[in-house]
């Protein structure tokens, strides 16, 4: 055993007890280690687990361990065997590749070009023929009638992404939709509003918005991506289904939920009310006030664009950017939409243009 292994070997003995698998025990500059070590009561305060096959000959080194009390030999029928009970008795799943591996092939296949990150335009011809080709192939397995590729999970996001990319508006929403009915998810409601925007075609909103109402359990677990939906929605004008989502964040969010922003909630719903040209009441004055004495400039921000204050808005919205310059997502807000009309410094739209 080299000195440097030797050292780290006898720095783990006082930290852990060590479990023996595998191994004969031959070697004698491994063994006299354990020996020495072993000596100590400070070492290995969990002890050590020598496993052997059952119905093997120890060898005289390891049998030579057995006089300390914190060595213990312990029959196993196999290597695989030991840790297949092991993982058992821990309560461990099986990884997805294993108890799932169709259904884990086309949770892959439909982060792949998110993943890669493809640019969605200007792509490389190849890269694009190819991708083709692979949406090609996912989709004459979809339409096999064979009943053994029943039970195959069909990719459908990815699906859904290859349409998209080459301008097929049906195929896109129907594979999108085929994956929300299968496996709903806030991205999937957030990709399916682009789909909407992109094509100018908002003729299956309701239906998107009918599964949204009813996948409580997803939205649950996905809350802190909600803020995403709402902002593409407001962005689009979709003020009343804005609306319904931020009641949906708020019912769950009111269970105590630790993704909930009830202040980011508020302002998403003073958003709606602008666009909407109704005016704020005496309660929602005062809480705008309370945000904007808040120290956040992004809360200062937000209420100045609320209340129409866009130089200031301006001020804070370069605060902002130095703050965080690696924040992009900044462009996307429905309060930076806001204020784009009103922009006089022209730092600031070099940056939005970027």
């Amino acid at each position: 055993m080299e000195q440097n292994t030797q050292e780290k070997f006898k720095q783990y003995a006082l930290e852990f007890g060590f479990i023996v698998l595998g191994y004969a025990g031959n070697d004698r500059s491994i063994m006299d280690t354990f020996n020495t070590l072993l000596r100590s009561e400070n070492n290995f305060p969990h002890g050590v687990y020598w496993c052997v096959l059952k119905g093997s000959i120890i060898s005289k080194k390891v049998e030579a361990l057995t006089r300390y009390p914190k060595f213990n030999i312990i029959e196993i029928n196999g290597f695989d065997e030991f840790f297949a009970e092991l993982h058992d008795e821990l309560g461990i799943k099986l990884q997805p590749e294993m108890s799932d591996p169709y259904g884990s092939l086309a949770k892959r296949l439909n982060n792949l070009i998110n993943r890669i990150k493809v640019p969605s335009v200007n792509i490389h011809p190849i890269i694009q023929k190819d991708i083709a080709n692979l949406g090609s192939h996912i989709e004459s397995i979809s339409k096999n009638n064979d009943k053994t590729l029943e039970q195959i999970p069909i990719p459908y996001s990815l699906l859904s992404d290859i349409s998209n990319r080459e301008n097929n508006y049906e195929q896109a929403i129907k594979f999108k939709f085929k994956e929300l009915t299968e496996s709903p998810s806030v991205e999937g409601f957030i990709k399916a509003v682009k789909i909407f925007e992109k094509f100018n075609d908002w003729s299956e909103l309701n239906r998107l918005m009918s599964i949204i109402e009813t996948s409580f359990d997803t939205i649950s677990k996905e809350l802190d991506e909600l803020a995403w939906l709402v902002i593409s929605l407001m962005n689009n004008e979709k003020l009343d289904e804005a609306q319904k989502i931020l009641e949906i964040e708020s019912s769950i969010g009111a269970r105590d939920h630790q993704d909930y922003s009830p202040d980011i909630n508020f302002i998403n719903r003073m958003i709606i009310k602008v666009k909407k040209d109704v005016e704020f009441n005496e309660q929602e004055n005062v809480k705008l006030d309370s945000l904007f004495n808040n120290n956040d400039i992004s809360y200062k921000f937000a209420v100045s664009i609320l209340r129409k204050n866009y130089l200031e808005a301006e001020k804070y919205f370069t605060q902002k950017i130095l703050e965080d310059k690696n924040n992009s997502d900044i462009k996307d807000w429905t309060l930076t939409k806001m204020l784009i009309p009103h922009v006089t410094n022209q730092s600031i739209l070099k940056f939005l243009e970027k």
